[in-house]
C-alpha cells in the first residue's frame, strides 16, 4: 500500500508541476494579450487618423483638381485672346499699309511708324494713320494728313 502511495504522491507531484506550469503560461499569455490589446487599441486610433488624413488628401486633391481645370479654361480664354489679337494685329497693319488717297499725301505707315513708348500702345509718327485695339474691336485712329 505504501508503494500505491508513493506512487500517487508521485502523480500528484507531476500534475502539480502541469498546474504550475500552466499558469506560468496562462499568466504570459494574458500579459501577451494585454499587450496585443494595447497594440490593437493604438493601431486603431492610429487607424482612424490615417483615414482623416486620407480624407483631407482627397479634398485636396479634388481642390487641386478644380483649379487645374480653371487654369486650362482660363489658358485656353489667353490663347484664343492671342489668336484674336493677331488676327486683329495683321487687320490693322493691312488696314495702315493699304494705299489710301494719293501716295504723295499718305505715306506708307511701315516706313514712317517708329515703336511706341508705351509697351502695347501704338504711336503716331509723322501723322501717319495707327491702329488701336480695344478689347475686340479695332479703332483705328486718323493721324491727320491732307485728304
Amino acid at each position: 500500500m505504501s508503494e500505491l502511495l508513493s506512487r500517487l504522491d508521485s502523480h500528484v507531484a507531476g500534475l502539480q508541476e502541469i498546474i504550475n506550469a500552466t499558469r506560468e503560461t496562462a499568466c504570459d499569455l494574458s500579459v501577451q494579450l494585454q499587450t496585443l490589446t494595447t497594440k490593437n487599441k493604438k493601431l486603431k486610433v492610429e487607424k482612424a487618423q490615417l483615414e482623416q488624413e486620407i480624407a483631407h488628401c482627397k479634398q485636396e486633391n479634388c481642390r487641386f483638381r478644380h483649379q487645374l481645370e480653371e487654369r486650362d479654361v482660363r489658358i485656353a480664354e489667353l490663347e484664343a485672346a492671342v489668336l484674336r489679337a493677331t488676327s486683329l494685329r495683321a487687320t490693322a497693319l493691312r488696314a495702315i499699309t493699304s494705299p489710301v488717297g494719293h501716295s504723295s499725301t499718305r505715306p506708307n505707315a511701315l516706313a514712317t511708324t517708329a515703336p511706341s513708348p508705351v509697351p502695347g500702345k501704338p504711336a503716331l509718327v509723322n501723322g501717319v494713320a495707327s491702329a488701336v485695339t480695344c478689347g475686340r474691336d479695332l479703332v483705328l485712329i486718323d493721324g491727320g494728313g491732307s485728304t
